[in-house]
């Protein structure tokens, strides 16, 4: 989602709650870029999101971008919590849950790797537990 001109970005597995926080922001009034897949792309120096037209729900997306400055690693386990996370941890979790790594082409693999890596050093990174009240979208508006 969109915030004040920022990306927020909420990764995990399908069915773990990204289309659920991206509901929760656009009724706050955010743009949503997509609610279930993002292309992230070097722009100016910075890591940018970008919504794709690859989507489950149309009213869910946009094919605009914004400079990343949150990420937050969905999690089943540890309801309403959120824990913030060091850029290396970052940038792990990313790879290991969010990213499609081209293995067949050295060059774009290390792209990709470089991407994740500065979109971990650009922007605060958390840990998100499950969603069970309107609690941690309260916590989330403060940051």
């Amino acid at each position: 989602v969109e915030v004040n001109g920022r990306a927020w970005v909420f990764a995990g597995p399908g069915g773990w709650g990204k289309s659920y926080w991206a509901r929760r922001w656009q009724d706050q009034g955010a743009m949503v870029l997509d609610e279930d897949r993002l292309v992230l792309r070097r722009l100016d120096g910075q890591v940018w999101a970008f919504g794709t037209p690859w989507h489950y729900e149309p009213r869910l997306c946009s094919p605009q971008g914004a400079p990343v400055e949150r990420i937050f690693f969905l999690r089943q386990s540890e309801p309403d919590t959120m824990q913030e996370v060091r850029p290396a941890a970052a940038a792990a979790a990313f790879l290991l849950r969010s990213s499609r790594l081209p293995v067949y082409d050295p060059d774009e693999t290390q792209a990709v790797l470089d991407v994740a890596g500065q979109a971990a050093a650009q922007a605060r990174a958390f840990f998100l537990g499950r969603a069970t009240d309107g609690t941690l979208l309260d916590r989330l508006a403060i940051l």
